[in-house]
């Protein structure tokens, strides 16, 4: 009955580990073993889970609130899955990594190991997990494709071999 703001969640902490289960899955036990262990390591993140699924209901979380035990909050869908499906992984089982910015710097649909889940949580300092190096070269790389080609010579003309010395250009002063 009472809802929970992405701010509460974090309540001052570097990052949220979200975990996302439909109701009956497996998964739910492997996030709660998983988040146990990271929890234990790294003081700096808040976890929470969100139990999703079609007509999920209050009575349905019993079993998993007894496993987590207040260890943290266990968060409930409305029964239509609003709040999962807005979620870049759906109402699946998923792992989300979410910055106190309130941006989800990693993601990853179904369970993930503490080691992988530790490594990513390194990177929510510097910036999120992905690479921006590669990006940037790869959009270099992508804009870069087109100035080639106006580059290269796009007419045929006749050259004699005394103009080859006094006209020969670098390939590229086009540009």
């Amino acid at each position: 009955g009472d809802s929970k703001s992405l701010s509460e969640l974090l309540n001052g902490k570097d990052a949220l580990i979200l975990g996302v289960y439909q109701i009956g899955s497996p998964n739910a036990i492997q996030q709660y073993n998983e988040f146990k262990l990271v929890l234990e390591n790294n003081e700096k993140v808040s976890i929470a889970q969100l139990a999703t699924g079609k007509n999920v209901r209050t009575i349905d979380l019993d079993y998993h609130s007894e496993i987590v035990n207040n260890s943290w909050p266990l968060l409930i869908d409305h029964s239509d899955g609003k709040i999962a499906s807005q979620l870049p992984t759906g109402a699946g089982d998923a792992i989300l990594i979410i910055d106190k910015s309130g941006t989800i710097s990693w993601l990853k649909p179904g369970i993930a190991g503490k080691d992988e889940i530790n490594e990513e949580l390194n990177k929510v300092g510097s910036g999120g997990s992905f690479n921006s190096i590669n990006s940037l070269l790869g959009l270099i790389f992508i804009i870069g494709i087109p100035g080639i080609f106006y580059g290269l010579p796009n007419k045929e003309k006749k050259i004699e071999i005394k103009e080859i010395d006094s006209e020969a250009l670098f390939p590229g002063t086009i540009w």
